[in-house]
């Protein structure tokens, strides 16, 4: 069953930590299959959560989700997102709905 990662920028503080996050993030992506569905586009909020930025990645399953979000060189992009703003991120489960 396929699982996501969301990510929801409330406050950007630095685009410098910013670019260096987006930099290290997309290196830590190598060998793991990562479908990006949102990415910093035009977002709306609607109840409550003012956002400066949303981003979706889609992977095949809640384990390789956490297991790209726990690696080395994801936590290392990670520390310089926590620089770069004020992120909330989760990972869910999508449905299972046969074909």
């Amino acid at each position: 069953m396929s699982a996501y990662v969301i990510f929801i920028c409330k406050k950007l503080n630095s685009k410098v930590h910013f670019d260096q996050y987006n930099r290290l993030a997309r290196a830590a992506s190598k060998g793991f299959e990562i479908k990006p569905l949102a990415f910093y586009g035009q977002a709306v909020a609607l109840e409550q959560i003012e956002t400066e930025g949303v981003a979706i990645l889609e992977f095949p399953n809640l384990e390789q989700a956490q297991a790209w979000y726990q690696s080395d060189a994801y936590q290392e992009a990670k520390k310089q997102r926590d620089l770069a703003g004020d992120y909330m991120v989760l990972i869910t489960e999508g449905l299972n709905i046969p074909s």
